[in-house]
């Protein structure tokens, strides 16, 4: 995903929020991935570090490593070939401020093309008054983790190599409250090499997450 890294890192940079840090993974990229992203770390080198894998490592293990080293309150993952609206930080860190009781917040997304063209947008049900039976997790992408509240429930579980959303929201969801804003907080990129067009992928990772989860209901 070169081509797509310097928007998504850019769409970081401009945050109205600008208290942040971010952690750029190369997982093991066959494209010019790692050359633009030490490019970019070269240029703002007090906010970015970068970690190159040699080897494809996993989304678990990846997000498990920027948990036990970053520095931050909270955690949000970014994909490379999405990016964030300039207020997503400032909205979702104002939403967890407002209550130490809250553990996780999401928000709306945008559907765009490879080019970034605006296709529609994504809304989720309203947990408080819609959605009651708890089954509707948020996107693992752009959602903003308080990072005590996970490393208490041990991370992410890394024999899972797709939906971390999932995961977080049975984790998490009974020890500490969720909320989401009725806003679109990131645009989420649809293309040929998307994950998420790999349902087999998504289904065998949700399954495990499921089942692993009727495992410990009495």
């Amino acid at each position: 995903y070169g081509r797509f890294l310097r928007q998504a890192v850019e769409s970081v940079q401009r945050q109205l929020y600008a208290n942040w840090e971010m952690i750029i993974f190369d997982e093991a990229s066959d494209d010019d991935t790692y050359e633009i992203g030490k490019t970019l770390q070269r240029a703002d080198p007090r906010r970015i570090r970068l970690v190159h894998n040699e080897q494809p490592r996993g989304l678990q293990w990846i997000a498990n490593r920027a948990l036990e080293t970053a520095n931050g309150k909270y955690l949000v993952r970014l994909d490379a070939d999405d990016w964030l609206d300039e207020s997503a930080l400032l909205v979702m860190v104002a939403k967890l401020e407002s209550d130490d009781d809250l553990g996780l917040v999401y928000g709306n997304y945008y559907y765009t093309d490879a080019d970034g063209q605006i296709l529609g947008v994504e809304r989720g049900y309203d947990i408080d008054a819609e959605e009651r039976s708890g089954q509707l997790p948020p996107h693992g992408a752009c959602t903003m983790v308080r990072t005590r509240a996970l490393k208490a429930v041990g991370g992410y579980s890394e024999d899972i190599n797709a939906q971390d959303g999932w995961e977080l929201w049975f984790k998490l969801r009974r020890r500490v409250k969720a909320a989401n804003l009725d806003t679109p907080v990131f645009y989420y990129r649809q293309h040929s090499t998307s994950l998420s067009r790999d349902s087999q992928r998504l289904l065998t990772a949700r399954s495990k997450i499921l089942s692993r989860l009727s495992d410990r209901l009495e």
